[in-house]
């Protein structure tokens, strides 16, 4: 299934309102869906939050289901973002 035509509107499949739960309460939709990766990808990109962010621990029924959908909706392509900075290159 494709990605929606808007950056802000997720795929509508299972695992959606965990992330929209999760994920817009810091930051914009868009920021999600103009990702992609697999679940690795998606994994170190809820580890660097964590350590970086002040992102809280994700009960770990919730973050497979948040992997599963993102890996599966906004999975590895063509299309990608940079990785993240390492952490002693940040301002």
């Amino acid at each position: 299934m494709a990605a929606s035509a808007r950056a802000d509107v997720l795929v509508d499949a299972p695992g959606a309102d965990l992330v929209r739960g999760h994920c817009s309460a810091c930051h914009s939709l868009a920021v999600v869906t103009a990702q992609r990766g697999d679940q690795e990808f998606w994994r170190e990109t809820i580890v660097w939050m964590q350590k970086t962010q002040n992102l809280w621990a994700i009960p770990q029924s919730h973050e497979q289901a948040i992997l599963d959908y993102l890996a599966t909706h906004y999975g590895a392509s063509q299309f990608s973002r940079r990785p993240n900075l390492a952490a002693e290159l940040m301002p």
